[in-house]
């Protein structure tokens, strides 16, 4: 069941600054609704640090970003981009790239990540469960 659901964050046209904004939207967000740990607060910041980078660095355009706080502690984030190009995880290029591992950090972070096409780009979901990142 679903417990929050915040107003979109969206900007039009990313910018070099548009990854510190959404940061900024997801922790005062989850600060806001004081249901969720310092920990997991974190890793959700970073969770969308690195998918909003991504859209500023690979797909341009648009961004929108959502997160939804569920009963029991799950949250859920959503990245939709305007680039139908499909991701290209790190692990599968080894340990020789400085740059690139974005997605691998977010799958570790999240318990559950996908890739959804779009005609007019493409929506990554992560799914958090916060008890799991108390074990990590």
């Amino acid at each position: 069941m679903l417990e929050v659901t915040a107003p979109p964050f969206e900007v039009p046209e990313v910018t070099d600054a548009t990854p510190s904004f959404a940061r900024t939207y997801a922790r005062n967000l989850l600060i806001k609704e004081s249901v969720v740990s310092e920990k997991t607060i974190d890793a959700i910041v970073l969770i969308v640090s690195e998918l909003v980078t991504n859209v500023v660095r690979h797909a341009g355009g648009r961004v929108r970003l959502e997160i939804e706080l569920h009963d029991g502690g799950v949250i859920v984030v959503r990245c939709t981009d305007s680039s139908t190009t499909q991701t290209d995880p790190a692990d599968s290029y080894g340990t020789e790239r400085e740059s690139g591992y974005g997605l691998l950090l977010v799958s570790r972070l999240a318990h559950s990540v996908a890739e959804i096409p779009l005609p007019d780009g493409k929506t990554i979901v992560a799914i958090v469960d916060p008890t799991r990142l108390a074990k990590a």
